[in-house]
């Protein structure tokens, strides 16, 4: 018998990681979740989990069930039917889905906070009240590690690379960077050896982008080494 995404609650941890390999193979919709979602849930990367899966939710129609716009029908067709309304199982079914794709893309040790329950909103909720703390204070410590970013005695393309990596991580939180503070933040932090150079680029009509100013800054940095040494002065 093929198992569904009924009855999942109220197994062990263990049955549940079970039972994620198992639905797998029998839902190809759950094989195309690892495409769609590079990270599984811990505790350090809630921000870039969530925005991933409501992307990949949203593709296949399964967001509303996770943001509470989508209410299950009645379970009856009416007050004094017996018969179970074909809506409410077909719901039910997207529900389970959605919820799946929850439960599928979270680490082990994060499984027991959603063990207990029933629809994907229920865990979707308790998932945020879990975690959102922590990603505030994960996206203040990404603010502050760029504010203070220096480039110090690396070369030029390890401080972009540093730069682009706290840019990316805040981007992947839909935390936005606007270019131009991006490029005036870079250029700020040079030392005196590039202060022409940043003159020119400020006082330009049109700032380049950072992509353009990776480019130029390496070539910068190349002029500056074939230039003889300064001799200090007597």
């Amino acid at each position: 018998e093929k198992p569904t995404f009924f009855g999942i609650f109220g197994a062990s941890v263990a049955e549940i990681l079970f039972q994620q390999s198992t639905m797998a193979i029998v839902n190809p919709q759950l094989n195309a979740i690892a495409s769609l979602v590079s990270v599984k849930l811990d505790e350090n990367n809630y921000l870039l989990w969530k925005s991933q899966l409501r992307s990949a939710m949203y593709s296949q129609d399964l967001l509303r069930y996770v943001e509470g716009s989508s209410t299950p029908p009645p379970k009856k067709l009416n007050a004094n039917s017996i018969e179970i309304n074909p809506e409410h199982i077909k719901w039910k079914r997207s529900d389970q889905l959605a919820l799946s794709w929850i439960l599928f893309t979270i680490s082990e040790s994060i499984l027991t906070q959603i063990i207990s329950y029933d629809t994907a909103r229920e865990a979707w909720v308790a998932l945020a009240n879990a975690h959102a703390s922590h990603s505030n204070i994960r996206i203040l410590q990404l603010k502050r590690d760029l504010q203070n970013a220096k480039k110090n005695d690396k070369s030029m393309l390890e401080y972009l690379n540093h730069v682009r990596f706290w840019v990316d991580s805040l981007r992947a939180v839909n935390e936005i960077i606007s270019d131009s503070d991006l490029v005036l933040h870079t250029l700020n932090v040079l030392s005196s050896e590039y202060e022409s150079f940043i003159t020119t680029v400020t006082m330009s009509k049109i700032l380049p982008t950072f992509f353009e100013l990776h480019d130029l800054l390496l070539n910068q940095e190349r002029r500056l080494q074939l230039l003889p040494p300064k001799i200090p002065a007597q």
